[in-house]
């Protein structure tokens, strides 16, 4: 049975289409309902890894890094990352796949089962809200399947308090956040970390996996990661017919939006985020 599609619609009448799931818009994943019902009860591999983001927060990017520190080479997997997505998979195809796994996710805490959060390696990734509005906003609306044609100004509306796919950034993270403090199976990294200094963090995510690694491998991987070379490689195993309107790979810039708030959108913003976040210590970087 197909899941029912739900309209957000912008001030300028222009729509999003979500799949709703536990009250949280989802992009629209044929049987996404269904997945993360079984999800739920599902029972991951002892050496199962896991990452989970916020979209546009750099999933793809670290997958590949932690992908390359599991062999020890820096070669990139020649397959999608959504092959290993929990919202795009079903259990029965997660179970094909070879060891070790590293999947990865945008549901929210809440719908992880409990083996997972207790038992299993877990690398948790932020990024500056204020960009992921603008990396969000562009995904969008180059995104078929959510069919959004609306102005970034009418997309930052429904941004602001969590009415777009995926949901709220600050309940996502918020939560996230608490529950992972002090957790050794735990480890928190940031989009802007990555950016500023990627073969340290590398070396730092090869400690927390407890694999072998050296300068010489890091820097390879960094290299291998960076931004340009991500994007040629990826986009390469799209279909030749889907090239010219899908790509999860636009900028990769810190900062960005600076080119894309008001004056206005930004005070706006900063009230919002000074609100929500008043009891939450979770480090944020809005410029580098």
């Amino acid at each position: 049975m197909a899941d029912e599609v739900s309209k957000i619609v912008d001030r300028d009448g222009k729509h999003m289409l979500v799949c709703l799931v536990d009250g949280i818009p989802f992009p629209v994943f044929t049987g996404i309902r269904e997945r993360l019902k079984k999800i739920k009860s599902w029972t991951p591999r002892a050496d199962d890894i896991f990452l989970f983001a916020y979209p546009s927060s750099g999933t793809h990017w670290l997958w590949e890094v932690v992908g390359m520190l599991l062999r020890g080479k820096a070669e990139r997997i020649k397959v999608e990352k959504e092959h290993y997505m929990l919202e795009c998979s079903d259990p029965e195809t997660l179970e094909k796949l070879e060891s070790p796994r590293i999947l990865n996710s945008h549901i929210y805490k809440e719908q992880v089962p409990t083996s997972i959060l207790q038992n299993n390696k877990i690398v948790l990734i932020s990024r500056n809200p204020k960009d992921i509005a603008v990396s969000w906003y562009n995904h969008n609306v180059a995104d078929l399947e959510t069919d959004y044609e609306g102005k970034f100004s009418a997309f930052y509306e429904l941004y602001r308090v969590g009415n777009v796919p995926n949901g709220d950034w600050f309940e996502y993270n918020t939560v996230w956040w608490k529950w992972s403090r002090d957790r050794e199976n735990v480890l928190w990294v940031t989009y802007e970390e990555a950016k500023r200094d990627l073969p340290s963090l590398v070396e730092k995510m090869a400690v927390f996996l407890e694999v072998s690694s050296t300068p010489e491998l890091c820097q390879s991987i960094s290299d291998s990661c960076s931004f340009q070379k991500m994007k040629q490689d990826k986009h390469n195993l799209i279909p030749c017919e889907l090239r010219e309107n899908m790509s999860f790979y636009r900028k990769g810039h810190v900062g960005d939006w600076k080119n894309w708030f008001t004056v206005a959108q930004n005070e706006d913003y900063d009230r919002i985020f000074k609100e929500k976040m008043k009891d939450c210590d979770l480090p944020v970087e809005f410029t580098i």
